[in-house]
């Protein structure tokens, strides 16, 4: 299969893609790959389909027939595995082959996970995606009390969602919550309403290691700071950051450092090879440099 255009990655930036390309040019072949089986929906949406104040229809930010509106091969729930820049194609999961004559990488990030003893266990979550929501709003039904480890957007969005649900929660930052976002009073701000929410907050602190719970070793019962104190849970959710799906250019000539390398118009150093989203390192007009600016 040749596509003019193949697009890896279905979300926002794959989504505003699609639309630029048909702006000026209405018939060029497209194919997305997409590894999520969901139509498209916004991922910072996902803390209010977890609070319950939105449905799954108010989240897609584009209707069910916008693949074939825009006349998209769609494959979803696939995943792409290698990249041959030589002979220009996209290999697929089972073995399909993709080729093009433009690329868009649009692959985002995942989820950093620390090497902690106890993480692999039932009850521990990310909050990244539609499926880690569903993942954690089946263990609501149990949960009493959550941690929620890392004071950035994500984990702010998912302490509140878990607080509107009737779970205690307990927030676990190093520094202060939202540093990378906003300035030092407003953060004071933002922590102040959340404590007044009921939201427990704990600031200058880590998390040692997740124990289990006494009648089950296997799920998560409570975590141990690194001062040795312990905190009892349900459920833990790793919001500590993000890391750049760069492993599909490991092996080629494109540029990586933090993420993809790209200019002021996306391209990357390898001609007609772009990329865009959390994937990419981009240009800061504010430095003047080129940095991961993770949305």
């Amino acid at each position: 299969m040749i596509s003019k255009y193949v697009i890896i990655g279905g979300s926002a930036g794959g989504i505003g893609a699609v639309e630029a390309i048909r702006e000026v040019d209405p018939v060029g072949g497209i194919t997305v790959i997409s590894e999520e089986p969901f139509p498209q929906y916004s991922r910072p949406m996902i803390c209010e389909y977890l609070s319950g104040e939105a449905t799954f229809n108010k989240i897609k930010f584009r209707d069910d027939h916008f693949w074939e509106k825009n006349r998209v091969r769609a494959l979803t729930g696939r995943k792409a595995v290698k990249l041959d820049l030589d002979d220009r194609f996209v290999e697929l999961d089972g073995g399909e082959k993709v080729s093009f004559e433009k690329l868009l990488i649009a692959s985002g990030a995942r989820p950093f996970i620390p090497k902690m003893e106890g993480v692999k266990k039932n009850g521990v979550f990310t909050f990244m995606s539609l499926s880690d929501v569903e993942g954690i709003a089946a263990k609501i039904k149990e949960a009493k009390k959550a941690v929620v480890i890392g004071g950035g957007r994500i984990g702010v969005s998912a302490a509140e969602a878990l607080m509107k649900r009737g779970v205690k929660v307990t927030l676990i930052q190093r520094s202060r919550i939202l540093r990378r976002v906003v300035d030092a009073a407003t953060s004071r701000i933002v922590e102040n309403l959340y404590r007044k929410a009921g939201v427990n907050i704990l600031t200058g602190h880590a998390v040692q290691e997740m124990v289990g719970r006494p009648d089950d070793e296997g799920s998560v019962g409570g975590i141990v700071l690194d001062n040795g104190e312990k905190i009892p849970c349900d459920l833990v959710i790793l919001a500590i950051g993000i890391i750049p799906r760069t492993e599909l250019v490991a092996e080629t000539e494109v540029k990586v450092n933090d993420g993809i390398v790209v200019d002021r118009f996306m391209r990357t150093d390898i001609p007609d090879v772009y990329a865009c989203g959390d994937v990419a390192e981009t240009y800061d007009f504010i430095t003047g440099q080129n940095r991961f600016l993770p949305n």
